[in-house]
């Protein structure tokens, strides 16, 4: 299987560690639209 480079990933975000914590929600609809190469990265 073929490795793809992810770019690094951004750590710093507008909300802190704690605000987005208490904002959490699980959302379980799913979309076909492709994820961008840098939206994958932040999963990584």
């Amino acid at each position: 299987m073929e490795k793809i480079k992810l770019p690094k990933p951004r750590l710093k975000g507008a909300l802190s560690l704690e605000e987005t914590i208490q904002k959490r929600r699980s959302i379980r609809s799913y979309s076909s639209k492709e994820l961008k190469i840098e939206e994958i990265s932040q999963l990584c």
